[in-house]
């Protein structure tokens, strides 16, 4: 069973929850993690949280906040009880306003432009959010990136042990201390750019992978699925979009250049941000998540399915290392 079919299949549907929401529902269509609902308020969607109460209610409130600057954010509808969740059969439920609308093509230039810009109004509008100290991560990335060191050694350490060893086992083994000394080098560069005297705190989506930004007929850009969000730097957001939008692109410079470009005419960035910038994208996120995600069993995939991930990923190697060194000589 794959991953999505298993999340659906534990959703409670039945007429008392769609009427918690006041809502009368003539069709559920399961569309990845999600039902989309036809209802006689228009389409929603429900979504069953695995987060706690006190971390949505902080996405809600936080998203009321940056509506009224920044108005196209997922919109939650309220219960009879004017609350943005239900807890059904002890789960968590949410209903979400559907967005007319299509997911951002981030190899599409006019698209990366369109949204690289409205990021920037997005993060205009999500300063001077209330602090919330379990997603707030400011000035945390060095300690963070230390205990990644610490995770990829433990990892290098059990595959070490296996007497079997797996395919998997095998090429990480044959690029982890190339990636230890990556987010070695990641580590010190921070420190040396000063790192901790980085001031902004703005609400970061944290995900912005394609989905998670829709464009509609007015090109208006909506940013949605808040579950992974956090407050932090802006560069962490733009270290986020950068590196997604790089696999779509090739690993060419000029995709960064779009980014950070259009980004520019909405919000400038400092010299010192820019620093900061090239220090978290020097972070080989792709190959420490599989690595995580295979030796902390984090994911229901089978074993072809990580190897084959983690084959694609240590293979982005030498692109990445000619993107940093192309982004090194424009932007630093």
């Amino acid at each position: 069973m794959s991953k999505d079919r298993r999340e659906l299949s534990c959703f409670y549907l039945d007429d008392k929850l769609f009427d918690a929401f006041n809502l009368k529902v003539s069709e559920a269509v399961p569309v990845r993690s999600v039902f989309i609902l036809e209802t006689d308020k228009g389409v929603k969607i429900l979504k069953r949280v695995k987060y706690d109460i006190e971390d949505l209610m902080f996405i809600y409130n936080s998203l009321n906040k940056i509506r009224e600057n920044y108005a196209y954010v997922v919109n939650f509808r309220l219960t009879k009880d004017e609350k943005p969740y239900l807890i059904y059969n002890d789960e968590v439920y949410v209903v979400l306003d559907c967005i007319n609308a299509r997911e951002a093509l981030f190899e599409n230039p006019l698209d990366l432009k369109k949204v690289s810009i409205n990021l920037a109004r997005f993060h205009k509008a999500g300063e001077n959010i209330e602090s919330y100290e379990r997603r707030n991560l400011k000035g945390k990335m060095i300690e963070r990136l230390a205990l990644r060191i610490k995770n990829l050694e433990k990892f290098k350490d059990i595959a070490d042990m296996h007497v079997n060893k797996t395919r998997f086992d095998e090429i990480f083994l044959q690029n982890v201390d190339y990636y230890i000394e990556k987010i070695k080098e990641a580590v010190d560069f921070l420190e040396r750019a000063d790192y901790k005297n980085l001031k902004d705190c703005v609400f970061c989506h944290h995900d912005l992978a394609h989905h998670n930004v829709m464009i509609d007929e007015q090109d208006n850009v909506y940013f949605v699925d808040f579950d992974f969000c956090i407050l932090d730097s802006r560069i962490h957001d733009l270290a986020n979009i950068i590196n997604k939008a790089l696999k779509d692109n090739n690993f060419t410079v000029d995709t960064a250049n779009i980014i950070l470009d259009n980004y520019c005419k909405e919000y400038k960035l400092s010299k010192h941000e820019i620093n900061i910038l090239y220090g978290l994208l020097l972070f080989p996120k792709d190959f420490y998540d599989i690595s995580r995600d295979y030796y902390f069993k984090t994911k229901l995939w089978d074993e072809e399915e990580y190897l084959d991930k983690l084959i694609r990923k240590a293979g982005y190697k030498e692109d990445i290392d000619k993107f940093l060194k192309d982004f090194k000589k424009i932007w630093l």
